[in-house]
């Protein structure tokens, strides 16, 4: 037996995260059980954004990042793209770059 065929029999729901994926799963993956099961199939996001998680799992890098484009891009992610001006104009952040890519716990 697959263990995802006895997860979704056991589970209350099954839960895609995105629409697309929920999409995925209710019509290809687990197409059969869906036709079962429709109401175990849901769509619910955790609201982790990936600024939150640069700022907490990596708080070395966000203070980079904020040191060269300011703080504007923890709330708007498109920000970032002020990053790609650096690696051009300024080789030193482009050789100090690749330390701060670690993740730390």
């Amino acid at each position: 037996m697959k263990m995802s065929s006895l997860a979704i029999i056991g589970s209350h729901t099954v839960n895609g995260v995105a629409e697309l994926h929920s999409n995925l799963l209710k019509s290809a993956l687990f197409r059969d059980f869906y036709l079962i099961y429709p109401d175990k199939f849901t769509n619910v996001t955790n609201g982790v954004t990936p600024r939150r998680w640069l700022l907490n799992a990596n708080p070395g890098l966000a203070d980079l990042i904020t040191s060269k484009i300011g703080r504007a891009w923890i709330k708007n992610l498109y920000e970032l793209k002020k990053l790609g001006i650096f690696f051009f104009l300024f080789p030193p952040l482009s050789t100090r770059w690749p330390s701060h890519l670690t993740v730390t716990f």
